[in-house]
């Protein structure tokens, strides 16, 4: 959401993607982050914090970054990495999961993920 949302993390986000696209790097994600992000959208559009535009033109550029999208994760695995995590969603270890079964890394600005968890999996902070 970051690359499309003006937040704290957006200058960082579009440098680190424009890096990625550069070097030709795969971009891999669960098919959750579209929901994720038509969610986030759906938010900001309704509460008038988002216009119409504004929602086009995000979509766009998310449609354009060519991510290649995994339609079921392990699901079971997913469950045991959100009981590992001690969370009571397994939406962030959906990324976990693809990350696993690619052998390659997350990367995320979350840092709870990231703290928690870069000793037991392939979580980097982006900074």
């Amino acid at each position: 959401m970051a690359l499309v949302l003006e937040e704290i993390h957006t200058e960082l986000a579009r440098e680190r993607m424009d890096r990625w696209i550069d070097e030709g790097t795969l971009l891999h994600a669960p098919l959750l982050l579209q929901y994720e992000v038509a969610t986030v959208m759906t938010e900001k559009l309704a509460e008038g914090r988002l216009s119409k535009e504004k929602v086009d033109e995000g979509l766009r550029i998310i449609d354009e970054l060519d991510v290649i999208f995994h339609i079921t994760p392990n699901n079971p695995r997913a469950i045991e990495l959100a009981r590992a995590m001690d969370r009571k969603r397994a939406s962030d270890a959906a990324y976990l999961v693809v990350a696993e079964e690619l052998g390659t890394l997350v990367w995320t600005f979350d840092k709870k993920l990231a703290n928690n968890h870069a000793s037991r999996h392939l979580v980097e902070l982006i900074t």
